[in-house]
């Protein structure tokens, strides 16, 4: 059982992820990339040229699949669609329409998007808690987490996502914790029925 949260920085997505572990039983197994900047050298405040932040792009896909493919009965704090809305709310404002960059942008999108079939569910936590400034974490953009937003609603709620994998879009006016983490723990239970109808277990 993967169970990712979707949605910009500082909605609440690790907070609900420890919280939602303790209540379902699931691990919660946090994300971060910058391992990636770090071992490749380069500064995630920093705006790179197109290709340059592919490059970067491709290596933070490959080390946070490999974690997708690693784990299981986890909740993640970061999916495929999270690396795919993050590119295109940052990347594509500077876009050449060259060939060779369409097709690495193409190929990338598309790998996001198949390796969310790896999730048995996709929680979509969109903006609303109050936001703080505290350290170690993103500023908080308001209109840049409203921008990332509506390209997540799109790909969730647009047929982008496998039929397998079960999508939830978490009220705005959701904001408690505690009823926050009993709907992640009702979309785990509804999950794992329906992986024992599938084995016959029902």
């Amino acid at each position: 059982m993967r169970l990712g949260f979707v949605g910009a920085q500082r909605v609440g997505k690790t907070t609900l992820g420890e919280a939602s572990a303790e209540k379902t039983g699931l691990a919660f197994q946090p994300t971060t990339t910058k391992q990636v900047f770090d071992r490749i050298g380069r500064d995630p405040k920093i705006h790179y040229p197109i290709q340059e932040r592919l490059t970067i792009q491709y290596e933070i896909f490959e080390e946070l699949n490999a974690d997708w493919e690693r784990y299981d009965n986890c909740i993640f704090d970061r999916t495929p669609l999270d690396l795919l809305a993050y590119t295109e709310a940052d990347v594509l404002r500077d876009f050449p329409n060259d060939d060779i960059t369409v097709e690495r942008y193409m190929r990338y999108r598309e790998m996001c998007l198949n390796a969310t079939a790896k999730f048995d569910a996709l929680v979509h936590i969109q903006p609303g808690i109050k936001l703080t400034e505290a350290r170690l974490s993103a500023v908080a953009n308001v209109p840049y987490m409203e921008h990332f937003n509506s390209l997540v609603l799109a790909y969730m709620l647009g047929g982008f996502v496998p039929s397998s994998t079960f999508t939830y879009v978490m009220p705005r006016a959701l904001l408690d914790l505690g009823n926050r983490v009993n709907t992640v723990s009702g979309i785990v239970s509804r999950c794992r029925l329906v992986k024992r109808g599938r084995r016959g277990v029902l």
